[in-house]
């Protein structure tokens, strides 16, 4: 797994591609026009991707394709890991514990982590 972080920007882009790739730089242009960037800054939160090893591309013709590296669920694992790391002394229990105690939880909310939890129990 690439130790680099994402920037909030190229995210948006990693976004893009993990939902469909490979996508050419007009096609993700056109899928991140909502945040207002020239093509210029898209082309260059590409490069910055490719150079961190995110993404890669493919050549079809004249045309380059880009494409994730690194999937969504690695990159959510190591980013849960560094965020509970960092700021809850690596426990997911200091994590619930703050997050509970300002935060009112739905019956279902708490359903689903009743049965997230009997199913972590069941498992060898």
């Amino acid at each position: 797994m690439n130790n680099q972080n994402i920037s909030q920007a190229e995210l948006v882009v990693m976004k893009e591609l993990w939902k469909e790739s490979p996508l050419s730089a007009h096609q993700i242009d056109g899928l991140v026009k909502s945040q207002n960037w020239t093509t210029a800054t898209v082309k260059s939160l590409i490069n910055r991707l490719l150079k961190k090893g995110f993404i890669k591309f493919e050549q079809q013709g004249r045309a380059y394709f880009y494409l994730p590296v690194v999937a969504k669920a690695d990159y959510l694992v190591t980013q849960n890991q560094t965020f509970i790391g960092d700021l809850y002394d690596g426990k997911l229990s200091n994590m619930v514990a703050a997050f509970t105690s300002h935060e009112k939880l739905s019956a279902e909310e708490i359903a689903e982590i009743k049965a997230m939890i009997e199913k972590m129990e069941q498992q060898p």
